[in-house]
């Protein structure tokens, strides 16, 4: 499996831990932004560059679900297909 395999459009974001077939819970955490520079870099320099735009909008919903409005972030990883907020 890919990273780009665990991204599921609908929630704009990548899955972690849980199987990608799952439909039942959507597993992400802060830490999945360390991955993305491989996902920018591969959409701009010959790959596919929907892996930049999936990147980007990762990105957004993080800041949206797992960033507190004072800027930290202390959440647990979400278990449903919708992240809640922190």
């Amino acid at each position: 499996m890919h990273g780009w395999d665990r991204y599921d459009p609908d929630v704009a974001m990548f899955r972690v831990w849980d199987r990608a077939d799952d439909r039942t819970q959507f597993r992400v955490n802060i830490d999945a932004m360390m991955n993305l520079e491989l996902m920018f870099w591969a959409g701009q320099n010959g790959g596919n560059p929907q892996y930049a735009a999936m990147a980007t909008h990762h990105t957004l919903r993080t800041v949206k679900d797992l960033v507190r409005p004072d800027g930290g972030r202390g959440c647990s990883p979400a278990t449903t297909r919708t992240p809640a907020r922190c």
